[in-house]
């Protein structure tokens, strides 16, 4: 479970697509993966990660547009999965942990590999790739 209290920009954005549930703030925040608005080409394990957990066309517009989406159009987007008051984000999440708590852990674990597994696989085989130039980039 992920607790997010403001904004999530770049990593933050991707830490909040890890997340199993992710709560967020209701207020002025902006969530956006802001690589290429700052020159960056997107990292090829960041592009698997936000086409597992995005909408296809938020997606599309985060990744090659560098969208920055509002707690609410998170929430559609993907990025988060349900708002809370400012206040409640941190003791909200914990209420979820320990409920989910509740859910047999064998169970949990090999069906969220098995719903996961065409994004992980997509995710290893980029993490090889980004390793790679990286690599030729650095020596």
């Amino acid at each position: 479970v992920v607790a997010c209290t403001g904004h999530a920009m770049a990593m933050g954005a991707f830490l909040l697509l890890s997340g199993d549930e992710r709560i967020g703030a209701d207020g002025p925040f902006k969530i956006a993966a802001n690589e290429v608005a700052i020159g960056m080409t997107m990292p090829h394990t960041a592009v698997a990660l936000m086409r597992m957990r995005l909408t296809p066309p938020a997606f599309q517009r985060s990744a090659i547009l560098a969208e920055t989406f509002d707690p609410t159009g998170a929430v559609t987007a993907g990025y988060l999965d349900r708002l809370v008051a400012p206040d409640d984000v941190v003791a909200t999440a914990r209420e979820r942990a320990v409920a989910l708590l509740a859910l047999d852990a064998r169970a949990h674990r090999d069906t969220k590999a098995r719903v996961r597994a065409i994004g992980l696989d997509e995710m290893s085989a980029a993490k090889d790739v980004d390793r790679a130039e990286l690599s030729s980039l650095f020596g």
